[in-house]
């Protein structure tokens, strides 16, 4: 009968809005503030907050001795902050306070004695519903203190999210004992506190002592209740406790909710302590030693495969379940939600918690974070084996602040039309593919990655990858400056086509580019259509290194300019299938064939964008390379999603050479400008870290004509003028400069 009750309360019955005042201040007192309007309401009213941003609180807001409603334009727009050093609200016995769309942060209630409820006390009613309530403090209650010595209250929550609130003594304080991350609730002397939440999520929430997300204690005459239903408590954390801790007299009953991944310092009470009740269909990670009575439908002792709290799509952060997650489609039907935290329908059964696995909308990827709700990172880890994971629509840089771990088998589209870059900032690997998974990844570029130690500063894989239509420049390792293949488990395979891996460094051993070694299982590689160029490795195979059990097979790829002690291009024994060009092969054993171009210079134009996403190598007209691949069994596409085989042949490498390539644009170097002068017709170059240099300049129409092409000194201030551009009819350009081994390029509209 609870739950029926709890769903009546929930769905808003009692008084309704009488007049809307608009709050139009963000002070904290005065004319069109929330404090005012407070003051000002009538039984009834709704404060409707105009405008976006944070109150910032000096002293709690005291609520009025009637219901009124308090409605903000979203939790993450508009929030009450009590910045550190006040309690944000205090509700009295005889008030009912309504909360929608806000955020409550930094309340704190250590100047108060007692020390309850950091961001709210409440001795009456209090609803909150979409709120989230975040880095509170308290001694009992991090964010919310509910109840008292004599009399009742009540607490209900809807689609609310607790996270990072603390239950903590501040010094020199030291005889409180703290309880209740998130919220304490007391009934004591004939005074009940009846707390209920639906579609909740606890997180992160902290305890130094009990209950790291929520604390009950009550005596036999006055009683406390607790009951939540399609919630999720986890990462919370307590030296007991770490979910829930039920101390005395207290009722707490749980259906279709999920309470795991918390953390106890006895290791005994991670998710529950004391006496917690079933009322069907939750998953607990850890019954531990608490008195936890099961009903049917309930999943213990199971890993709930929760991702980390993000924003997944919702106006609260929430935790996705992966697919896998003993959570979904679990929850007992007839008390199932109509929609998750987030508003999102829960279809069928339903999943267990707050949030319900929607496919395929939880897997789109179209933010460039790295974490969280939309991020590649986010559906990498909610995919199920063999999805496809689409990124064709974003573009842009992700900057990963550790590897991308893939222990799936996952088929990964990034963007044909625009650049889409995986980058490390010089700091982490990228990506690492686990033994066992069959993972394809096509249309990136993957630069900057630097593992601390080990092979692979882009990706290192021990399973079963491929990779087309991608770029990797600018990544270093102790060995495999791009790619670590290791048959380290298990047997490792790669297959790489239409793909250039340039200016990529081995820092201590081998393989520049990509370092290949058995470690306890084969190897196998395949390279098509690809361009090894200007890597670098400090002992063997400045571009590729093979050792071990297995092949190393090489087809229409071009290896040249790559530096190392031995072997520069190469070290070691690979297969040719025909068509390659290597310009140092003497230590590549291999049978080659009689198609294979050895120790001739490929003539290519330095890395850079010409057309399509990625950067590459472009080949210069009279390359030997042209027209000398082989057909059989090629893409119709080279590396930049340009038609192969524009002569009677395809081209050698991941560039098919055409005569009226495009030049891609690219963005202008931080350190190089150019500034038009009108009054000369001319233009004036300023590049500081080319002082001195002669560098060379050519430019293109937008259809890739070669226009010009010269050579400019520059002075030791790095300064230059380009008279010539007078020259140039009206129209839009491609400016390339070329020197000091760097190379940019800068687009210029001409007007006449």
């Amino acid at each position: 009968m609870g739950w029926v009750l709890l769903g009546l309360a929930l769905g808003g019955l009692g008084f309704l809005p009488a007049t809307t005042i608009t709050i139009s201040s963000l002070a904290d007192d005065g004319a069109g503030t929330l404090r005012e309007g407070l003051r000002q309401s009538t039984p009834g009213d709704t404060l409707l907050f105009g405008l976006a941003g944070a109150v910032l609180l000096d002293s709690a807001l005291e609520t009025p001795a009637h219901p009124v409603w308090v409605i903000g334009q979203s939790p993450t727009t508009t929030w009450l902050d009590g910045q550190g050093s006040t309690r944000l609200l205090e509700i009295g016995e005889t008030d009912t306070l309504y909360l929608e769309n806000l955020g409550l942060t930094r309340g704190s209630a250590d100047t108060y004695f007692p020390p309850y409820g950091g961001a709210v006390l409440s001795f009456g009613f209090l609803s909150m519903r979409a709120c989230w309530i975040y880095g509170n403090q308290a001694v009992f209650g991090g964010a919310v203190a509910v109840g008292k010595d004599a009399g009742d209250t009540q607490f209900f929550m809807f689609d609310c999210t607790f996270s990072d609130n603390r239950a903590t003594t501040p010094p020199p304080i030291n005889f409180f004992i703290n309880v209740g991350g998130a919220i304490f609730i007391e009934g004591r002397t004939q005074g009940k506190a009846d707390v209920r939440a639906q579609n909740t999520t606890f997180s992160r929430n902290e305890a130094a002592k009990f209950g790291g997300a929520v604390f009950l204690i009550g005596d036999i005459l006055g009683g406390t209740g607790f009951q939540a239903r399609h919630c999720t408590f986890a990462e919370n954390k307590a030296a007991g406790g770490g979910g829930i801790d039920n101390n005395n007299f207290g009722a707490v009953a749980l259906q279709n909710s999920l309470v795991a991944g918390n953390i106890s310092v006895d290791g005994k009470t991670d998710d529950l302590r004391g006496f917690i009740k079933s009322d069907g269909n939750n998953l607990i990670g850890k019954v531990g030693s608490a008195n936890f009575v099961a009903e049917s439908g309930d999943l213990v002792d199971q890993n709930a495969y929760l991702s980390g709290l993000a924003f997944n799509q919702g106006p609260v952060p929430t935790h996705a379940v992966a697919c896998g997650s003993p959570a979904i489609a679990n929850s007992r039907a007839i008390y199932t939600l109509p929609t998750d935290a987030r508003g999102v329908a829960r279809t069928g059964q339903g999943d267990i918690g707050a949030f319900q696995l929607s496919l395929p909308t939880d897997l789109a990827v179209d933010q460039l974070a790295d974490q969280g709700g939309g991020s590649l990172r986010q559906a990498i880890f909610l995919a199920c084996p063999g999805d496809t994971l689409d990124l064709s629509t974003l573009s842009g840089r992700i900057a990963l602040q550790s590897p991308l771990v893939i222990d799936k088998s996952l088929h990964i589209i990034g963007n044909a039309l625009t650049p889409l870059i995986l980058d490390g900032g010089d700091s982490i690997r990228l990506v690492e593919v686990r033994s066992g998974v069959k993972v394809e990844m096509s249309w990136m570029t993957f630069t900057k990655g630097k593992p601390a130690f080990l092979g692979g500063g882009a990706i290192l894989n021990k399973g079963d990858l491929t990779l087309h239509h991608a770029s990797f420049y600018g990544n270093q390792a102790e060995s495999g400056g791009a790619i670590a293949n290791y048959g380290d488990g298990a047997v490792a395979r790669l297959t790489i086509r239409n793909s250039t891996l340039s200016g990529n460094q081995a820092l201590w051993l081998d393989g520049g580019a990509i370092d290949q070694r058995s470690i306890s299982d084969s190897v196998f590689s395949f390279l098509e259509h690809c361009t090894i160029y200007l890597n670098q490795a400090s002992n063997r195979g400045g571009g590729l290194y093979h050792s071990g059990d297995g092949f190393f097979s090489i087809r229409n790829t071009l290896i040249a300019q790559n530096q190392a002690p031995e072997g520069p291009d190469g070290y070691g024994a690979f297969l040719s299938a025909g068509h390659n060009l290597v310009l140092r092969p003497a230590q590549m054993t291999v049978g080659w064939n009689s198609s294979d171009i050895l120790e001739q210079a490929p003539k290519l134009d330095p890395l850079d964008g010409y057309g399509g996403p990625s950067f590459t190598h472009r080949l210069q007209a009279g390359s030997p390379c042209i027209d000398q691949g082989d057909n059989g069994g090629i893409g119709e596409t080279d590396q930049r999603g340009f038609t192969r085989v524009i002569g009677a042949q395809t081209d050698i490498g991941a560039f098919e050479y055409d005569l009226n390539t495009t030049v891609g644009e690219q963005l202008n170097a931080e350190e190089a400008r150019l500034f038009p002068n009108p009054a000369g017709k001319q233009l004036n170059l300023v590049a500081p870290d080319w002082g001195g240099e002669t560098l060379s300049v050519r430019v293109f129409t937008l259809q890739g004509q070669l226009i010009y092409q010269s050579s400019l000194s520059l002075s030791l201030a790095g300064e230059a003028v380009l008279p010539w551009v007078a020259n140039l009819p009206r129209g839009i350009y491609v400016f390339h400069f070329e020197g000091n081994g760097s190379s940019w390029r800068e687009k210029v509209q001409i007007n006449r």
